[in-house]
């Protein structure tokens, strides 16, 4: 595994403890998934495309609607993911006479197995996940706008683009068109292609038929026919006709089963460690409602002078957003007129999908640890109440700081 950075590197003891575990049992059927060697397999892969999603959407505040369909999909993935490879090495148990091989010769013949799915797979799913997540965060923030802007395909531009990427380079058309359900970028393992808005009539309207004969040569045979695909449409990290979720009826549905089970007890992304997820989940439904009444409110800032709302999506987002004080940062929420009115305005940038809105931030503490809020103001609309964010790499988007403006 040399060469692998920390956060994509797959633990060897999770590895060898499913080994023998394996070995002890003699077989794998999709119905032990729940035993405890085969789920910290599920959670191991789990928390490496965990880091892959939220590398990919660092830079951005991906909707809380989208945030779920995407962790949901990386939970499943790594379910499906882990029985391929142990019903793979099941294979690998018995001598040709039928015996069980010893532990040291059965661990040392799955080796390559274990290097497979585990460092040479996993490099190319973890760079998968984080552009699928960039690209699905960018895709919720374009469907926003519907087709008052056309999308641009544009490649990486480098030596390194494929032939039939760079086909696609420049094709210009709007979100609603088909050609956006396939062949939105990532279009395959390491792909650096991506789409961008831009103004309407800026550039010429392609030719949508060439456009998709263009895609359909790009993913012409069974293993890159399964990138097409869009991360924001589908709701997934990866292609939903992946091979990992080729098993039969019964073994899938025995795999989301355990899968579903390991959800319900693993923690919040990015919370406390220790937090009740029972109380967080109805205290969130509780604040939920509560919070109705801010819809009809507007909230001010000496340092700011335009008036904020905030929307039914907006109290969503503010919920359902991953933060390290979870529960500290949804009861803000309910405070949010004297939270406004005492946070600190830094300054705003242009959106980064989206040229013709601003984006306003607001620094507040949460816990005695700063957070930041995020407004946007849409051409001829009111500032709303966009969301909150623990994460400081979004403070590089300040395009003109609080004293320039």
């Amino acid at each position: 595994m040399a060469g692998t950075s920390a956060p994509r590197r797959f633990r060897a003891a999770v590895f060898e403890r499913a080994a023998r575990w394996l070995h002890a049992r003699g077989e794998f059927s999709p119905d032990m998934m729940e035993e405890e060697p085969v789920a910290d397999m599920v959670r191991e892969t789990y928390r490496i495309i965990r880091k892959a999603m939220d590398a990919g959407v660092a830079d951005n505040v991906i909707p809380a609607a989208m945030a779920r369909k995407l962790d949901n999909s990386a939970f499943l993935f790594s379910g499906f993911k882990t029985a391929q490879e142990l019903k793979e090495a099941s294979l690998l148990l018995r001598e040709k006479d039928g015996t069980v091989k010893g532990f040291s010769r059965f661990l040392t013949d799955i080796r390559r197995i274990d290097a497979n799915y585990n460092v040479r797979y996993l490099e190319a799913e973890y760079n998968f996940a984080v552009s699928s997540a960039q690209m699905a965060a960018s895709w919720a923030e374009v469907s926003q706008d519907g087709d008052r802007y056309d999308l641009q395909y544009r490649t990486a531009g480098d030596d390194h683009v494929r032939e039939e990427h760079r086909a696609l380079n420049g094709v210009t058309l709007p979100p609603s068109n088909d050609f956006w359900r396939y062949y939105y970028p990532p279009n395959g393992w390491n792909c650096r292609c991506t789409a961008v808005q831009v103004l309407k009539g800026k550039y010429p309207t392609s030719d949508d038929k060439q456009a998709i004969q263009a895609g359909d040569r790009m993913t012409d045979t069974p293993k890159k026919r399964i990138f097409r695909f869009n991360p924001g449409i589908d709701g997934q990290l990866f292609p939903p006709k992946h091979p990992y979720y080729k098993l039969s009826k019964e073994a899938a549905g025995q795999v989301k089963k355990a899968v579903k089970a390991l959800q319900e007890t693993a923690p919040e992304p990015d919370t406390d460690t220790g937090v009740d997820l029972v109380r967080l989940r109805r205290r969130r439904k509780e604040i939920k409602e509560e919070a109705k009444r801010l819809t009809e409110q507007q909230f001010f800032n000496a340092q700011f002078d335009k008036p904020m709302i905030i929307s039914g999506t907006g109290i969503k987002e503010w919920l359902n957003q991953p933060h390290k004080h979870i529960e500290a940062k949804n009861e803000l929420l309910l405070e949010i007129g004297e939270v406004m009115q005492n946070a600190k305005y830094l300054g705003s940038g242009t959106d980064k999908r989206n040229a013709s809105a601003m984006v306003y931030f607001f620094e507040v503490a949460v816990k005695n640890e700063p957070s930041w809020i995020i407004v946007k103001e849409h051409v001829a609309s009111k500032c709303q109440i966009y969301s909150i964010s623990d994460n400081a790499s979004i403070l590089k988007h300040i395009q003109k700081k609080t004293s320039e403006e």
